[in-house]
């Protein structure tokens, strides 16, 4: 139909309004992907994916859109279709390096290491200088048990961008994995260099530092850890073990109750705290500690152990052999003592 002389049509409208308003030519795909780029950077989700969309309806073959409509999804959880959108990026721009890193992270995601670690490569081979994409793949082979890859992997990232205190973690998190106490200590150096309120470093060195009796300073890393998260409950666990070690038995007793206060269910205080009533000779209460430890983790051996000892002072020999017995069938290696004391009630 022929359009009369001086009117417009609804789309002129509104895209006059658009233009006048917001600077935006309502057929331009450009326009339309940084708006949607503007409402990503202020959270406004639902806005950019109509955007992108926008841009992708005028430009099919806009591979930037595709690849941030992709991010965009990521946001929501919508997970697979952020999956379509990065093959659709790929497909339209096979050389698109941050879109094979990205479908590489949704392949780690659903647990397809081989599937991420090819998209990490061809992204390294696209941008040999990709520092994330590096991490990545040093994380991949990392969850391989590839660990001496991992780390040739990591020092290329740290190489490329020395200032990221999540690479040298991991670094240190390799090393530990191969024994290297003092690189891993060094790694994990550095990183609370770089960020010093890194709690979970803090707790790793003071681990390493655990590991080579240096109690005082495993102790200093473990309460910056506490002062940065209070509510890190292993970091209370592990202050307890160092005040142990220490002769400091009331405070070990109060962080392991502090850390079943945080996390009821964490099995390794209970029979902590079982141990060292078990040496006040409070037998009742460490029995009780003992059995806590094994309804949450009753494959936890050495609570099978600890229990079998205190019902043997207790008299109850019966007791003392099943729990024993279980130590032994998951590996545990019962006291010689304990298993000769136990034998002649084995006999009745």
């Amino acid at each position: 139909m022929k359009k009369k002389h001086g009117t417009r049509t609804v789309m002129e409208v509104l895209g006059g309004l658009l233009k006048g308003m917001f600077g935006i030519d309502p057929n331009n795909a450009v326009a339309h992907y940084n708006r949607g780029l503007a409402y990503h950077e202020k959270g406004m989700i639902d806005e950019a994916i109509d955007a992108f969309k926008r841009a992708l309806e005028i430009d099919p073959n806009y591979a930037e859109a595709h690849h941030n409509l992709g991010t965009s999804y990521g946001k929501k959880g919508m997970y697979d279709e952020e999956i379509a959108e990065y093959k659709k990026t790929i497909e339209i721009n096979p050389n698109f390096a941050e879109a094979h890193h990205n479908l590489g992270v949704m392949y780690v995601n659903k647990g397809m290491l081989d599937e991420a670690i090819s998209e990490f490569k061809r992204a390294l081979e696209i941008d040999p200088n990709y520092a994330e994409a590096h991490q990545s793949l040093g994380a991949g082979y990392h969850a391989k048990n590839m660990i001496d890859e991992a780390i040739a992997e990591w020092n290329k990232a740290i190489e490329i961008n020395p200032n990221s205190a999540e690479v040298h973690q991991n670094l240190g998190t390799a090393y530990h994995a191969k024994g290297m106490l003092d690189e891993e200590i060094a790694e994990w150096n550095k990183a609370i260099e770089i960020n010093p309120n890194f709690a979970e470093v803090h707790y790793n060195l003071g681990a390493a530092y655990h590991t080579k009796r240096m109690l005082d300073e495993a102790i200093a890393e473990w309460k910056k850890a506490m002062e940065i998260n209070p509510n890190f409950a292993e970091v209370h666990y592990s202050l307890g073990l160092a005040y142990h070690a220490k002769n400091m038995i009331d405070e070990a007793i109060a962080e392991w109750n502090k850390a079943i206060e945080i996390n009821p269910n964490f099995a390794d205080p209970h029979h902590n705290l079982g141990t060292v009533y078990h040496e006040k000779g409070m037998l009742d209460e460490a029995i009780d500690a003992f059995k806590r430890a094994l309804e949450i983790d009753p494959n936890l051996a050495e609570a099978h152990n600890s229990l079998g000892a205190g019902y043997y002072y207790k008299g109850e020999y019966s007791l003392a052999i099943k729990h024993c017995d279980m130590a032994i069938r998951l590996g545990y290696r019962i006291h010689p003592e304990l298993l000769e004391a136990l034998k002649p009630y084995r006999e009745k």
